[in-house]
């Protein structure tokens, strides 16, 4: 009814985007409304792209340290000690990455800024988890300090999630589960996924990287305003009203306690009894 009300109220409209949720458009066919779709994604994402450019290296405060020319052979050398860190609790299997897409933005210096939600469907939270670790090292470090360091944000990696599943679970909740991340943010060197399996590993890895494009197209967004050209049809972004690390994406960012029910969401028992919303 809502939605009625809206098209009602712009007539002519061919789409309505919902906060939060999604992209709606129609069509007086399949075809046509499937075109709507594609055509308003691609406006939008050149509209974006428009906001990104004008950036430029200066997105996220730019750079913190170049990317390393041997990042295949430590990735290789301090896999073992990661898996092994990380498996305290049950065993997984890794992958690696050092896409151009996932160096760009574990070189970032605000990367390490991850502390809150920083995904958009259920199966982010579920694969990825809340946020990734990420392993501050300096470009002039060697393996033996980077080792250490994991140690070190892994122990309060797993604190804070503890903290986390505690300051929001209820008594119908599960049961916590393991605290261990499943995305591992190195810089200089790119990004370690792990799964249960090889397909879950690759598939946590494009999750995350799916989550780099978001982040990176909304914070653009608050970075001055480019002249919309024609073909637009979009109104100008409000500015954030006062300065936020990741800029605009993090204004819309899922506050932790939304972000717990998605990722221990219990499905109701089938002995349940149905709730009166469901009854009438």
């Amino acid at each position: 009814m809502m939605l009625k009300h809206a098209v009602q109220e712009n007539p002519g409209c061919d789409g309505i985007v919902l906060g939060g949720h999604g992209l709606f458009t129609w069509g007086n066919t399949q075809r046509e409304s499937y075109l709507n779709t594609i055509t308003i994604i691609d406006q939008l994402g050149q509209f974006m792209n428009r906001h990104g450019d004008k950036v430029g290296s200066g997105l996220f405060g730019g750079q913190v340290q170049p990317v390393r020319s041997d990042r295949r052979s430590i990735a290789t050398a301090i896999l073992p000690f990661l898996r092994g860190r990380l498996g305290a609790k049950r065993r997984s299997i890794a992958s690696f990455s050092d896409s151009e897409d996932v160096l760009g933005f574990v070189q970032l210096r605000q990367c390490e800024t991850t502390r809150l939600p920083r995904h958009q469907l259920p199966d982010h939270f579920i694969r990825t988890k809340i946020r990734p670790l990420y392993i501050p090292w300096a470009e002039n470090a060697d393996s033996a300090t980077l080792k250490k360091q994991i140690v070190e944000s892994l122990r309060t990696y797993r604190a804070d999630y503890e903290s986390y599943y505690h300051a929001h679970a209820k008594p119908d909740s599960p049961a916590l589960r393991d605290a261990s991340p499943t995305v591992v943010l190195i810089p200089g060197v790119g990004m370690f996924s792990f799964g249960k399996n090889k397909t879950e590993a690759r598939i946590t890895a494009e999750f995350y990287t799916n989550a780099i494009h978001v982040m990176e197209g909304a914070s653009g967004l608050g970075h001055g305003l480019p002249p919309i050209v024609t073909g637009d049809d979009f109104p100008r972004p409000a500015p954030p009203r006062r300065k936020r690390i990741l800029g605009v994406y993090q204004l819309c960012a899922l506050p932790p306690s939304e972000a717990f029910r998605i990722e221990y969401w219990a499905p109701r028992r089938s002995q349940d009894p149905p709730s009166a919303s469901e009854k009438s």
